[in-house]
C-alpha cells in the first residue's frame, strides 16, 4: 500500500528532525528517518533499501508512529497495546518452542508474527517466554547411538536391487571432530536439553565407502576431499573388487 505524503504536520516534522540531530542511538535515528522519508512520499521498499532494513520493519515503524505517536516510536522497549496472545495462541506458541527449541527470541517473534499477525519486541518476547516457564540454556551432550534395526532393514532393501556379481558401496566423506558444540536455545524449565556428541580427537578429512554386503570399509585420508582424492579412492575399489561385474556407488551430491 502506498502512503499519502505529508501525513505529519510541519511542527511534528521539526520535532523529529531536532531529535534526529541530537540522537546518538542509530536505531532511533533510523526510526525517525523512516517516518520523515515516508512523509516525503517514499515507498516502504525505497525507505528499506536506503536504510538497509526490511520492508516489514519500516511498516512496523509507521504503524507504531501512526497509532501511538513519537514517544512510542522512540521507545526501544515499546510493545503495542494490542500485542497480547489469547490462551489458544499461547498454547500454540508453547508447542512451537517445545518442538523447535529456537536459538533466539527473534525466531519466536517471527513465529508469532507469521502465525498470529502479532508483533513483539525482543525484550517483551523474552519476558513472555519466562512467564511461560521457558529458560535459555545449552543442551546436555550424550553419546549418539545407531538404530540397528533400521540399518538392517535398509541393507536388506538395497540388496534386493542388485545382482550377486555387483559390488554395492555407500560413499561419503567425514570430518571428525572431538565433540559437538552445543549452543543456547529456549527450553521448558525442568526439561532435559540433550545433544548427541561426535567422537574423535582432531579434525581430519576421510573419504570412504561401506561395503554393504560385508560391512567393510575402504577409506582414504587426505588433506582435502576433492576430485583427485576421489579418483584415488576409485582406484582402491578396482584393486579390492577385481571380479565385480559392476561397482555401484551410492553417494550424495557433493561437487
Amino acid at each position: 500500500m502506498q502512503l499519502k505524503a505529508n501525513f505529519i504536520t510541519r511542527n511534528q516534522k521539526d520535532i523529529l528532525k531536532a531529535r534526529h540531530r541530537h540522537e546518538r542511538d542509530k536505531r532511533l535515528c533510523d526510526r525517525v528517518k523512516s517516518i520523515l522519508l515516508l512523509d516525503e512520499g517514499w515507498t516502504y521498499p525505497q525507505v528499506a533499501h536506503a536504510l538497509l532494513l526490511e520492508d516489514d520493519t519500516i511498516r512496523r515503524y509507521y504503524k507504531i508512529y501512526s497509532e501511538d505517536g513519537k514517544e512510542a516510536l522512540l521507545n526501544l522497549n515499546y510493545t503495542w497495546k494490542a500485542c497480547w496472545l489469547s490462551q489458544n495462541q499461547l498454547e500454540q506458541l508453547k508447542i512451537y518452542v517445545k518442538e523447535e527449541a529456537p536459538h533466539s527470541a527473534k525466531q519466536v517473534i517471527n513465529f508469532a508474527k507469521d502465525r498470529f499477525g502479532i508483533c513483539y519486541t525482543p525484550s517483551a518476547m523474552v519476558s513472555l517466554l519466562h512467564r511461560l516457564n521457558f529458560t535459555y540454556k545449552k543442551p546436555k551432550l550424550i553419546p549418539g547411538k545407531v538404530h540397528e534395526e533400521a540399518k538392517k532393514l535398509f541393507s536388506q532393501e538395497l540388496e534386493k536391487e542388485f545382482a550377486q556379481t555387483d559390488q554395492l558401496l555407500s560413499l561419503d566423506g567425514v570430518h571428525p571432530q572431538h565433540n559437538s558444540k552445543p549452543s543456547y536455545g529456549w527450553y521448558e524449565k525442568g526439561s532435559k536439553a540433550i545433544l548427541l556428541t561426535n567422537t574423535g580427537r582432531k579434525r581430519i578429512n576421510i573419504n570412504g565407502a561401506l561395503d554393504v554386503k560385508r560391512l567393510e570399509f575402504t577409506t582414504l585420508s587426505s588433506n582435502s576431499i576433492n576430485a583427485q582424492s576421489a579418483l584415488d579412492l576409485f582406484k582402491k575399489w578396482e584393486e579390492k573388487y577385481p571380479f565385480a561385474q559392476r561397482i555401484v556407488v551410492i553417494c550424495d551430491n557433493a561437487a
